[in-house]
């Protein structure tokens, strides 16, 4: 490549070492392109290019690769956005709470730079589409295509793609699925068609083609046949290394750490939640509507003013009384920042007067005003995961308190659900491995014993009573 640069440079005005050198230099300065590499046009070769580089050119196959590639800054994070037109937009931040949200005007101008930024790449992908002459190959991975090629090919087909479902397409894989809802059935069989390999099939076909009983056969024949003396031992060392299996496979699929949730394989979009800064983004409604009515519900349990609560029942347990008082209390977490009004419109508050009513509710409300009611208690400590010693398990508790008979001091231990099932069965075999390990929890953390263990069911408006003295095993 120098010596091209030399010979066009030598070409000019100017020669000489020390003048070729200054060239160069000051052409890195200024970053200033050094041309392409010899035109290969007409060879036998592969050109390899970005698509900006190729508009203009045609080619007899084009190969489209990484099309799973995530579309480059679509959802742009940070707290500070810029826009010519639209001015500064800040991330809000309540120090005193610790929480912090995207303003109106972030959201404006996010919504209008992810419009540019995708409508950018959709002309990208029309200029690589249309370079080929003869065939166009596209490659990509995507750990949800299948689920996405059902859909695609499940439905009706359109005169043009929804623009909805153009937004959320973070890919080019997924934006020519999109497209391909309005192609007929013939259309598709006539202008394309694709594959999709699972990546495990793949990885196993190799290896089976390397490490093949044929080919460990052809390896020792070689051998054999080279007419040097081999022994039975280096024989069965050969096969040794063929037939290798790693011991501790197992451990290569264990999760350092899960949640208590986890346990049980269900999900609560809760525990374990963590943010790397101190302050935790406002949650935005309206793509998981079962995690949310969970978060709204268990935000206004850990809020709950017990005592005000205790004021309003002075005059005895009047349902529509209270039911006003739990709404006042929804509107003030509103007003602080705590819940928003999507959250709150999912909250029931005849459910919370069934609480506060409840045999538990009554509990906790005189636990809370004798300052021995803990809330949103976070956990992490060692166990035992999948055989693995070394694992972490970490968890938020709802609420707790202490109690004190005749046998001394101990843990009551209560955990909201707000599943939409109506058998007590569910709840307990759903929870019974989270709340094992929340029961082991307090009692490594307090060196007090659980005495009780209960659910309360918002569906059900009731607690569910759980046996003690798990098993001590978390796999």
């Amino acid at each position: 490549f120098l010596k091209t640069m030399a010979e066009q440079f030598s070409k000019g005005s100017y020669s000489g070492l020390f003048n070729f050198i200054r060239y160069i230099e000051q052409m890195q300065k200024a970053e200033m392109d050094f041309g392409q590499a010899p035109d290969t046009e007409g060879t036998d070769a592969v050109h390899m290019m970005t698509i900006h580089k190729s508009k203009g050119l045609e080619f007899p196959v084009v190969i489209l690769a990484d099309g799973g590639r995530q579309i480059a800054d679509l959802e742009r994070n940070g707290p500070i956005y810029l826009d010519n037109e639209l001015g500064l937009g800040i991330e809000c931040r309540d120090v005193e709470k610790k929480l912090k949200k995207k303003t109106l005007l972030m959201e404006t101008i996010g919504a209008k730079r992810k419009r540019e930024l995708l409508a950018e790449e959709i002309r990208l992908l029309y200029v690589a589409m249309s370079r080929a002459k003869e065939k166009l190959i596209i490659t990509g991975a995507s750990g949800t295509m299948k689920s996405r090629r059902k859909a695609w090919e499940s439905s009706e087909i359109r005169l043009l793609p929804d623009a909805a479902d153009i937004r959320k397409d973070l890919s080019y894989l997924f934006l020519l699925g999109d497209a391909m809802k309005c192609a007929t059935e013939e259309e598709k069989k006539e202008i394309f068609s694709w594959e999709i390999l699972d990546p495990e099939e793949v990885e196993l076909e190799r290896a089976f083609e390397i490490f093949s009983d044929e080919e460990l056969r052809r390896q020792i024949g070689e051998i054999l046949s080279a007419g040097e003396a081999v022994s039975k031992e280096e024989l069965e060392e050969l096969a040794g290394i063929y037939a290798y299996s790693y011991p501790f496979l197992s451990a290569t699929r264990t999760n350092v750490k899960v949640t208590a949730s986890q346990l049980e394989q269900h999900e609560t979009n809760r525990d374990g939640e963590t943010e790397p800064s101190s302050f935790k983004k406002s949650r935005s409604f309206g793509e998981n509507k079962g995690a949310e009515r969970g978060n709204a519900y268990h935000k206004l349990f850990e809020k709950l003013d017990y005592a005000a609560v205790e004021n309003c029942l002075e005059s005895g347990p009047d349902p529509e009384h209270l039911a006003e008082q739990v709404r006042q209390q929804i509107l003030m977490l509103v007003g602080s920042g705590h819940l928003t009004d999507e959250a709150a419109e999912m909250i029931d508050p005849e459910k919370i007067v069934k609480f506060l009513l409840s045999d538990i509710g009554g509990r906790m409300r005189r636990a809370a005003l004798s300052g021995t009611l803990l809330r949103e208690q976070q956990f992490v400590m060692a166990a035992e995961i999948d055989g693995n010693p070394e694992g972490l398990l970490q968890g938020i508790i709802d609420a707790l308190f202490t109690v004190e008979d005749g046998s001394g001091k101990g843990i009551v231990l209560v955990d909201y659900k707000t599943d939409r099932n109506s058998e007590e069965q569910y709840y307990i075999d759903s929870y019974h491995g989270q709340q094992d390990a929340y029961e082991k929890a307090i009692v490594a953390a307090t060196g007090l014993p659980v005495r009780e263990k209960i659910l309360y069911s918002v569906e059900l408006d009731r607690e569910i009573y759980l046996p003690l003295n798990s098993t001590g095993v978390f796999c």
